[in-house]
C-alpha cells in the first residue's frame, strides 16, 4: 500500500506540517521519545524521538575511516552533554578556502 506524504500515519488525515509524519491530533497524543521515553518537540520528520536522540541517531550513521575516530565522536554523543559539546564528523570535501597557517616538528596547522 503505498502512502500519501501529505497524509498522517496514523489516522490518515492531512497534515499541515509537512515535515512531520503525524497530523497535529495524533501528535499531541504521542508526547514521549520512543528510545529514551523523555519529552520531546514536534521537531524532525522522525517525530517519535526527542531532540538529542534524533541528533545521535543522524550523527552515529557516518564513518570516517579511522575506527579510533569514529569511537571518539560516538562516545560525545549521549543525553548528559548539550548538543554544543557533542563532535561531529565534517568530511575533507566539504571544507572551502584551505590555507597552511603553521608547520611544526610532527604536524601542520590548517584553517578553513
Amino acid at each position: 500500500m503505498k502512502h500519501n506524504k501529505d497524509k498522517c500515519v496514523d489516522c490518515g488525515k492531512n497534515r499541515k506540517l509537512k515535515l512531520n509524519k503525524l497530523c497535529t491530533s495524533c501528535n499531541s497524543k504521542q508526547t514521549k521519545c520512543s528510545n529514551c521515553n523523555r519529552k520531546r518537540k514536534l521537531k524532525y520528520e522522525n517525530n517519535k524521538l526527542c531532540t538529542d536522540c534524533y541528533h545521535t541517531q543522524q550523527f552515529l550513521n557516518f564513518n570516517s575511516g579511522n575506527q579510533d575516530i569514529d569511537n571518539l565522536i560516538k562516545a560525545t554523543h549521549n543525553h548528559k552533554l548539550k548538543l554544543q559539546y557533542r563532535l561531529e564528523w565534517i568530511p575533507f570535501k566539504d571544507f572551502v578556502d584551505i590555507k597552511r597557517i603553521g608547520t611544526g616538528g610532527f604536524s601542520e596547522v590548517y584553517t578553513a
